[in-house]
Formats: structure tokens, sequence, C-alpha cells
């Protein structure tokens, strides 16, 4: 009986060199940062024209999806969210409404999301947007929820970046390809109508 290691030992080989040549390649491009390509670098995105916008009764939500991650420490939830908004002022206005993931049985906030909103001058707008909020495990609400929608007058912390206007090599395709995604929108504008006079005889018009 003949016992060949040549082909077995090159196999090994070719892992050996496979191995000690990605993971540093990987460790590399975690470790080297780059401009993040959501906010430009900055740390932060923009908005204008907020001050004259307001938002017109409660947001309206449902549950699109919930789904457990990282070994069921964590839930998160996928809402779809209607926001009624009204631009007063006399220009466009582009920005941010920050929605707060509220547990109703004990009224704690249990995550945040801004989202990206835009309304022209002068206009009432129905806007829908999709929240993604991450609860830990231990917080996860046993009854219900609800969400409080703030309108953001300045700017907002980048999300993809934390902040630093910097992110991974590896991660800046992923962050680089969701961009576009990251300000989409479904709005459906109606014009702002002026408000109700009241008469002194007690009459409206």
């Amino acid at each position: 009986m003949t016992l060949s290691f040549g082909k077995s030992k090159f196999n090994f080989q070719k892992k050996f060199i496979a191995f000690f040549g990605i993971v540093p390649l990987l460790l590399a491009t975690a470790m080297v940062r780059v401009p993040c390509p959501v906010c430009g670098g900055s740390g932060s995105i923009s908005s204008t024209g907020m001050a004259n916008v307001t938002l017109v009764g409660e947001p309206t939500f449902a549950l699109r999806t919930t789904w457990l991650v990282t070994c069921n420490t964590y839930r998160v939830y996928q809402m779809d969210v209607t926001l009624d908004l009204q631009n007063a002022g006399q220009d466009n206005a582009n920005g941010f409404v920050s929605l707060d993931l509220i547990d109703v049985s004990s009224g704690k906030v249990l995550d945040a999301e801004n989202v990206i909103v835009s309304v022209d001058a002068g206009q009432i707008a129905e806007q829908s947007v999709v929240a993604t909020f991450i609860v830990a495990a231990v917080d996860d609400p046993q009854q219900a929820v609800h969400i409080v929608a703030i309108v953001r007058n300045g700017n907002v912390p980048c999300k993809a970046c934390g902040g630093t206007g910097k992110v991974a090599l590896n991660s800046w395709p992923l962050y680089n390809s969701i961009k576009s995604s990251y300000k989409q929108t479904e709005i459906f504008e109606t014009p702002l109508l002026p408000p109700l006079r009241v008469d002194v005889e007690g009459g409206t018009s």
C-alpha cells in the first residue's frame, strides 16, 4: 500500500497562503478610514427651510416586519410611518423629522430614527417613510408601542459614519450603494389653505 502526502500538503499550503493573505487585507481595509459617501465627509446631513415646517396631527404607523438579530440579542422593527407636514414658508424645505419609538406601558424611548422629508413652499405634504428601530431584547415591548415625531430645524449627525465623517474602507461600498435609497420618500402634496377667518358677528368665511 502506497501513501501519498504530496497533494494534501499542496492543498494545505494553498489554504495557509490564502488565509494569511486575505486576513491581513481585511484588517487593513477595516482600519483605513475614508470620507463617508452619505454625508460627503462632513459628519452631518444639512437641512434647509425646516424652521417653517410643522406637523399636522399625529403620525400614523404600521408594523411592516420584525426580526431578531445577533443570537436574539436585539429585535429590529421596520415600520411604515405617514406624516402630514405643513410648510408655511416661502422656500422649499428639505430636512429631517426625528421619530421616537416609545413603549406605551413604561413611557420609555426605545430607539430614535431621523427620516428625510421634503415639502415645497406653501404646501401640505402627506409623506410616507420607512423607519427602522433596533431594540435590545431586555427592552423589547410586550404591549403596544407609540411613535412621537419632532421636526428637526438644524443639521443632524450622519448615521452612516456616526457623525465622524469617516467610514472604514471595507464598508464604503455598502454605504455608497444605500446613499440614494437613504433619500427616497413618497410625497403627496396639496396646496396650503389660508387660515379660517372669523367675522366679528361670529360667522366664518
